[in-house]
């Protein structure tokens, strides 16, 4: 299997070098630093870990939304979304930023696809103001998106 083929690119560029050195540990490591500085620029927060996630996806004012959370099964995908990003920092990337570990290539692999599926989750969702997010409360059938607006 090429890696560089089945995640997305962004994710790659990140963790390439680790890899091709056989650092599968280092590739971890550099995996969560992607996804905590998109975490910290999509909810414009400061922080890490849990602490970090515990506020960007807050239930009762979240930072990062997954979805509309306007049903009870957008609200579950919410709380799901958080309790294992929360899961993911205290199982995985914590042992490998405090002490020493030796990951093989294929846990590393496994790290590395659920990385890339809960970063995918995460650049599609609504962060702090998106005009996009906006542009679908507009309710002038006229509205034309210009630079005036």
């Amino acid at each position: 299997m090429i890696l560089q083929n089945n995640l997305s690119d962004d994710l790659w560029n990140v963790i390439q070098t680790h890899y091709q050195n056989g650092d599968y540990t280092g590739s971890i490591r550099d995996g969560f630093i992607y996804l905590t500085t998109i975490i910290r620029e999509k909810s414009d927060l400061s922080g890490d870990g849990v602490d970090l996630i515990n506020k960007a996806f807050s239930e009762s004012n979240p930072k990062i939304k997954i979805n509309r959370l306007e049903s009870t099964s957008e609200i579950d995908e919410q709380k799901g979304i958080a309790n294992m990003l929360r899961g993911c920092y205290q199982y995985i990337r914590n042992p490998r930023s405090h002490d020493k570990y030796e990951d093989n290539e294929n846990d590393c692999l496994t790290i590395l696809f659920l990385l890339d599926y809960i970063i995918s989750k995460i650049k599609g969702s609504t962060g702090q103001f998106e005009l996009s997010a906006f542009i679908q409360q507009v309710v002038d059938k006229r509205f034309v998106k210009t630079k005036e607006y």
